[in-house]
């Protein structure tokens, strides 16, 4: 009985730090985002679209 309640409390600490963990990085790429969004995200976009459509184009 103590095994499984350690087990369980070992489980939900461990699904707290991933959501913590998670939770920043979103956070992260999200100022990142903000940061990049005027210059870099817009140029990495039209070129990823490019080179989507050359992919398609090509047999």
């Amino acid at each position: 009985m103590l095994h499984i309640q350690f087990s369980a409390f070992a489980y939900l600490y461990v699904y707290q730090v991933l959501l913590h963990l998670v939770n920043e990085k979103l956070l992260f790429f999200r100022i990142h985002d903000i940061f990049h969004s005027k210059t870099l995200f817009r140029a990495e976009s039209s070129n990823e679209m490019q080179g989507i459509k050359n992919e398609q184009s090509l047999p």
